[in-house]
């Protein structure tokens, strides 16, 4: 029988000649392309979620949210929240960059791959907040939960984070889940790690 070696992940922090126990300095960036109603709600709603998404963490240091608000992604030039963030993390002042999914990141393949190298170069790692089965979800799907509803178990899925982000409410109920408890039902969630 075949050995196999389990070769541990190194933390940020020993990847960065850092304290095993030194904070993390995490930005988020958040941006929309138009002003409409809807797109300006979940801007606000990227602001608020990802504000309280690092503040919550104690092994992360806040350092700012980044945003451009209706304008578009296709585009690094006239995106001044954007390029304040580059500008930070290139002074060495950023360790992580969280964001909603590389399409708020950037549109446009060459921007993309031109400020992923960047960051990478300077030892910044870009988190992308997204579950990608949940943005195409749209009808019931064969899943564990649904084949145990079917069995007479009753399901549940908890997830600590806001119903609304990903479609999550809908998702849920698509995979077969009977119930669906969000942060909205948490009483002062406690947050602990990463």
């Amino acid at each position: 029988m075949a050995t196999v070696t389990v070769i541990p992940a190194k933390s940020m922090q020993e990847l960065k000649g850092l304290e095993a126990t030194a904070k993390l300095r995490v930005c988020a960036y958040a941006r929309v392309s138009t002003d409409n109603e809807e797109q300006i709600s979940s801007y606000q709603a990227q602001v608020e979620h990802y504000t309280s998404y690092i503040q919550n963490n104690p092994a992360w240091e806040f350092v700012d949210i980044f945003s451009d608000e209706g304008i578009s992604g296709t585009n690094t030039k006239k995106r001044e929240g954007f390029n304040r963030m580059i500008e930070e993390c290139m002074a060495g002042k950023i360790d992580m960059v969280i964001t909603k999914s590389i399409s708020r990141f950037a549109r446009n393949t060459l921007d993309t791959l031109k400020y992923v190298r960047q960051l990478k170069e300077k030892g910044v790692a870009i988190y992308l907040d997204v579950i990608p089965y949940a943005q195409y979800m749209i009808r019931p799907i064969e899943a564990l939960p649904s084949i145990l509803h079917r069995q007479g178990y009753a399901t549940s899925a908890i997830h600590t984070y806001d119903n609304w982000f990903y479609n999550r409410n809908n998702v849920y109920k698509e995979m077969g889940f009977d119930k669906f408890i969000s942060k909205e039902f948490f009483d002062r969630p406690e947050y602990k790690g990463q």
